[in-house]
């Protein structure tokens, strides 16, 4: 129990972020001095033998259905948490109880039984939200160490025992076996399991804006790539959005960053939801962004962009300085083929943008496939790109 934990709190150390983890290391240190008391029987008071042993066996298995809870993100319960060991210690206020090894082993194996079903619950319904199958092998386990007790406390209520904790009873010795081994096993999956964990978070933290919570611009570039071969090989047009927030440096100098900073989040979850999750979406820098979009016709993307221009233009946007209201001028270019990467799309979309700007903001410019071959596929598209809305008053 000792070296679990330890292994336990080794693990969380580095972040400290996952306080799930922290109550699992301490729901072993706790049981840690219980099995000493037991075996201590005859030579130390029996009531720290045979009630306080347990009990502390009995508290760590409540912290670990916090710690259990934490990670899955749900409310924890102090009184269901604390219930098992209270039970207990009531037990064994009834003589009933507390002169028989049989009722004693009944209740205490019938609470470690259904607490491990509910720790089984929590990892199994966390693993059905999430799709992490390493919590569906810890669900699995704790089954069967709740099975393992259940069996114990059948047997140990119909076997007539004589006092004395290590008198020789194979299913009991089984019983206990199987939990001790689970432990070892269990400890591993969730260290396996937070190591996952935690190498996703740092993936997830490496290619999103930590503001907006959209993909950064190394992000968006290296997965605009593949998006662009998948649409080549399937024979689906691939188109680029430019967006850039009309005028966003008088937001935040008359308004102040946070508001900005409003702003830009506020935006981006209303983008978000309007484009499809295959899409890319993700922030350039400042209050520039990207979408690249599987379009269906050519016409698609650009309806698409004149939507997003429509739709931030009606926002009214929650800020602590009250509600603020902004404009977007987009740009939109389509793949053209092959010979020409995503940084030549990206460059006639940016043509396009500068386009949109130039024409009074507030609007959509786009710029064809047929315009980028007749213009040789080069920066001076500005000429060619086709506004296809106007600002409006």
């Amino acid at each position: 129990m000792f070296l679990v934990g330890t292994a336990l709190l080794i693990v969380w150390w580095p972040s400290r972020t996952e306080q799930g983890l922290l109550y699992w290391a301490i729901s072993f240190f706790v049981r840690v001095p219980a099995l000493p008391l037991m075996m201590a029987r005859g030579q130390i008071a029996d009531r720290l033998s045979i009630e306080l042993g347990p009990g502390l066996l009995l508290a760590g298995l409540g912290l670990g259905w916090v710690g259990t809870r934490m990670i899955a993100g749900r409310k924890v319960s102090i009184p269901i948490a604390a219930a098992p060991m209270a039970i207990w210690f009531l037990a064994c206020q009834m003589p009933v109880v507390y002169a028989e090894t049989g009722h004693r082993i009944l209740v205490f194996s019938t609470l470690t039984g259904l607490y491990s079903f509910a720790i089984a619950f929590e990892f199994w319904r966390d693993a059905v939200l999430s799709g992490h199958r390493l919590k569906k092998g810890l669900a699995a386990l704790f089954v069967v160490n709740g099975t393992a007790h259940a069996v114990r406390a059948v047997y140990g209520l119909v076997i007539n025992f004589e006092e004395g904790l290590f008198e020789r009873h194979d299913v009991m010795a089984v019983s206990v076996f199987v939990p001790l081994v689970l432990v070892v096993i269990g400890t591993l999956i969730a260290m396996a399991m937070y190591r996952e964990e935690h190498l996703d978070t740092l993936r997830y933290d490496a290619s999103h804006d930590p503001l907006t919570n959209v993909l950064n611009r190394r992000a968006f570039f290296s997965r605009a790539e593949g998006i662009l071969r998948e649409g080549r090989q399937d024979g689906v047009t691939v188109a680029l959005l430019m967006l850039d927030l009309d005028h966003f440096k008088t937001v935040n100098d008359s308004h102040g960053h946070l508001a900005g900073d409003q702003v830009l989040k506020q935006v981006c979850a209303r983008v978000t939801g309007m484009i499809r999750r295959t899409d890319l979406f993700g922030r350039l820098g400042g209050e520039e962004f990207a979408a690249l979009l599987k379009v269906v016709a050519p016409d698609d993307a650009m309806m698409v962009a004149e939507k997003i221009r429509k739709a931030v233009r009606s926002m009214a946007i929650s800020t602590d300085q009250g509600d603020l209201s902004v404009t977007v001028s987009i740009g939109v270019a389509e793949d053209v083929g092959e010979g020409h990467g995503f940084r030549e799309m990206m460059r006639r979309a940016d043509s396009a943008l500068y386009a949109a700007k130039l024409g009074g903001r507030d609007s959509v410019c786009g710029c064809s496939e047929d315009q980028a071959h007749a213009a040789g596929g080069g920066i001076g598209l500005v000429p060619a790109a086709e506004r296809v809305s106007s600002p409006e008053k």
